[in-house]
């Protein structure tokens, strides 16, 4: 037992005192310097992968804001376009009116003197609806045509923020 006891202290020694060379001290200072720079390696390239990223996110979210803001816009106008389009039906329901009644009056008729007047004050009336219809169609027209101008700005906005490609593409 005695004998293996001096066997194990000599390899102990023989391995701290191997480790206690300089040889040695050079070969652990060349790996300690080998795991650095691949340690630096990998925190410069996540830094990269990192700013990369953040950098995408940046720009998906100012593309997302232009984007959503442009949405509430296009629904606003299609707002105000199904307004003109419901103002141009009452339009045309009133004018289908004047016009029926004014053919139901010819329609029927007679040699009264007071029927002539009522097919005049018809006529005047179909007239008059008309007119009107026409004034509101050419304020319609207008509106339609400011509305497709802010289409076009909208749209030019949209086109200059665009989707950012993925980070896979550009990172």
């Amino acid at each position: 037992m005695c004998a293996a006891q001096p066997l194990k202290v000599s390899r102990r020694r023989r391995v701290w005192n191997a480790l206690g060379t300089t040889r040695a001290s050079q070969i652990v200072t060349v790996l300690v310097i080998v795991y650095f720079l691949v340690i630096g390696m990998l925190v410069f390239g996540y830094v990269q992968v990192s700013s990369c990223l953040a950098e995408y996110a940046n720009k998906s979210a100012r593309a997302t804001e232009a984007r959503s803001q442009a949405a509430a816009q296009d629904r606003e106008l299609n707002e105000a376009e199904a307004r003109l389009d419901a103002v141009d039906r009452q339009r045309l329901r009133a004018n289908d009116e004047a016009l029926a009644s004014l053919l139901g009056v010819l329609g029927t008729q007679t040699e009264d003197p007071d029927h002539q007047k009522m097919v005049m004050s018809k006529f005047r009336t179909l007239i008059s609806v008309t007119n009107q219809s026409t004034a509101i169609y050419e304020g319609n027209m207008r509106a339609r045509a400011k509305i497709q101008q802010q289409r076009v700005v909208i749209e030019r906005a949209r086109s200059a923020n665009p989707v950012p490609p993925p980070p896979s593409d550009s990172c």
